[in-house]
């Protein structure tokens, strides 16, 4: 009875929250994020973090209320949203160059009991070389060495991308190198950014 009426509210207001995010409608966005983010259900068809955050920052663009917002709702929902959920999400600020929010919501990830993964090093590495601050992104490297995870292609082309933009050629070569050696021992097809 109640429990499958507060699943079909959500699953509602999910697809609300899709029609008015097309339509740019954030009023109408946020209207469904008060709804899902009180339901114990996340709709079926699944809530777009990175449209609920535009949404947020349309009307109030504080960056702690909106962390507070994304985490709690992690929180809630721990068992459906996890570093895949996560990683969407910053991939999402990463194109938007949003990097003080990016990095905020890295720096809760430990509280929310999510890992980091090589893919979370990519998105932020990549962000940080679009930004033009190619110190952050060897301090980013050496965190993921430290976590003693493999670079992957991704990275290693965000490495070779750095060296070149700070006239490192033998940087460049050696990232060329493992690249060239990810590719030839790959059966996946990872095109370079």
């Amino acid at each position: 009875g109640e429990e499958l009426d507060s699943e079909k509210v959500a699953a509602q207001a999910g697809k609300k929250m899709q029609v008015a995010a097309l339509k740019k409608d954030y009023r109408s966005v946020l209207k469904g994020w008060n709804v899902v983010k009180k339901s114990n259900f996340v709709p079926a068809n699944g809530v777009n973090l990175g449209e609920v955050v535009l949404a947020l920052q349309s009307f109030k663009p504080d960056k702690d209320f909106v962390v507070r917002e994304v985490t709690a709702f992690f929180r809630k929902h721990s068992s459906e949203f996890g570093i895949d959920e996560m990683n969407e999400l910053l991939e999402i600020l990463g194109r938007r160059m949003d990097s003080g929010l990016l990095e905020e919501l890295c720096n809760q990830m430990p509280d929310l009991d999510i890992e980091p993964n090589v893919r979370t090093y990519e998105i932020r590495m990549q962000l940080q070389f679009n930004l033009r601050d190619f110190h952050e992104v060897r301090a980013l490297d050496v965190q993921l060495e430290a976590e003693g995870l493999d670079r992957s292609s991704r990275v290693w082309i965000t490495l070779l991308k750095c060296a070149l933009k700070e006239n490192k050629f033998s940087e460049a070569l050696t990232a060329f190198a493992h690249c060239s050696g990810l590719w030839k021992n790959s059966s996946d097809s990872v095109a370079p950014d």
